[in-house]
């Protein structure tokens, strides 16, 4: 058995060596794909937006199985309201061409008049659904990488969106 180990002797052989060298090769072929790979996109992402007038932080988790739940809060409005937006759903990038299907999106009213926050609240109920149909229906975009830990996202109206791994 240990002449077997032994390197010098293994090599004398030229069907050996070829397979060496083979082994060698598709190794050395493996690190370099390796190294050459795109980013992973699993991962905890922040990005900060405006949506109309209110400042917007999202925290998304990417997960390895394909699903995805996605946390947005606007900042407070001069009344003290604020939007806390839950959706969750199943993620594909295919290339940089990422596509997000929503299964859930629940929307939570805080900080202003409870009469008003009630209302909010109670109309939303009643177009979910729809809210639900035409993010699906706008849940294509693209992404291009800028490093390991940042990415651009541009969404099917053109809407540019920075986000950065968060650490």
């Amino acid at each position: 058995m240990m002449k077997l180990l032994h390197l010098p002797r293994i090599m004398k052989s030229k069907y050996h060596c070829r397979v060496a060298r083979s082994l060698f090769l598709a190794l050395l072929t493996a690190l370099l794909i390796g190294c050459n790979a795109s980013p992973s996109f699993v991962g905890v992402w922040t990005c900060e937006s405006a949506v109309m007038t209110l400042d917007t932080k999202t925290v998304t988790e990417h997960k390895a199985d394909g699903t995805f739940k996605s946390v947005t809060t606007t900042q407070k409005s001069p009344d003290g309201a604020y939007l806390t937006a839950t959706d969750t759903g199943t993620w594909k990038l295919d290339g940089n061409k990422l596509t997000q299907l929503y299964t859930d999106i629940d929307w939570k009213f805080s900080g202003g008049k409870p009469e008003v926050m009630k209302r909010a609240s109670q109309r939303f109920k009643e177009v979910k659904p729809t809210v639900i149909a035409e993010s699906n229906r706008a849940g294509t975009g693209t992404i291009s990488w800028k490093g390991n830990d940042d990415f651009e996202y541009v969404d099917k109206a053109g809407k540019k969106y920075i986000y950065r791994r968060q650490k």
